[in-house]
């Protein structure tokens, strides 16, 4: 598994403890875009291009969030993502990675609904299922990207309870310019994956677009971030889940602070994909 680790742009330009951690460890960066990256001119980019790429080997790019829906009528942030893919370009980055922002009650084959809810044997219902409208804006938006950096997107799960909307904006794009990036973390608290427990109907999904995986731990109640191991992630059984399918993904380890990332590679160096036996 080739591991990634979050980076802030701060960190790269200081070349500070959480910097001098990934260098340690072997991680590439996974460049946090959603904040900053806008403040900086094309020279700064290339300066810390020019560090990551020279002295961690290489790095990944979270693109923005805050504020991006990509799928609704004006493609709120689909100028965000553009101008952040052209600076993403400048790092040559080994991938990208952007929330896809789906949201059922707005968004899906039943929408507008009301009262209406998801339950774990509902993973393909009309909930789960990407109306046109929001499947064509979300093409438009992510051709954007792709256009702009040809470096391969991962789109992520955020508060999804199903990865079909995803999965099935994936089958309109090609495998090599796009694939899924399963945030463990996210699945396991907005997904509620950790009381229905059906990480492998999401895999069964994803299937063999399932190419990076998201990192960090949580006991459920919320999206905490906490070190792998820490909390109630059963990570060996991800293992297993991934290796009976054939899935090698990638990864970054999404802790926010070098003590975090510390204590999990920790856990990664004692609980290593893929799971040995």
């Amino acid at each position: 598994m080739r591991i990634f680790a979050t980076l802030y742009l701060t960190s790269a330009m200081s070349r500070d403890r959480h910097f001098a951690l990934l260098k340690r460890l072997g991680y590439l960066p996974e460049l946090y875009f959603n904040a900053g990256w806008d403040a900086l001119d094309p020279g700064s980019h290339k300066e810390i291009a020019a560090i990551v790429n020279g002295e961690l080997g290489g790095c990944g790019v979270h693109l923005p969030y805050r504020g991006v829906l990509p799928g609704t009528p004006d493609g709120a942030g689909r100028e965000i993502l553009k101008r952040s893919a052209e600076a993403a370009a400048l790092y040559a980055p080994a991938h990208l990675v952007g929330h896809a922002c789906f949201r059922p009650l707005k968004d899906s084959e039943a929408a507008p609904a009301k009262h209406q809810t998801m339950g774990p044997d509902d993973l393909e219902g009309p909930l789960s299922r990407p109306s046109q409208a929001w499947l064509k804006n979300s093409l438009k938006a992510w051709g954007g990207v792709t256009d702009a950096c040809g470096s391969k997107l991962f789109i992520e799960n955020t508060a999804d309870r199903s990865p079909r909307a995803i999965r099935t904006l994936l089958e309109h794009m090609p495998p090599d310019r796009a694939g899924m990036c399963l945030d463990l973390g996210h699945w396991h608290h907005s997904g509620m994956g950790s009381g229905w427990r059906n990480l492998g109907r999401w895999l069964d999904i994803t299937g063999d677009r399932t190419c990076h995986l998201h990192l960090h731990d949580n006991d459920g109640s919320a999206d905490q971030h906490l070190p792998m191991g820490s909390a109630k992630i059963d990570f060996p059984l991800a293992w297993r889940l991934l290796a009976e399918r054939g899935l090698d993904p990638s990864a970054t380890v999404e802790n926010h602070h070098a003590d975090s990332l510390e204590e999990s590679a920790r856990y990664l160096a004692a609980h290593p994909f893929p799971p040995e036996g």
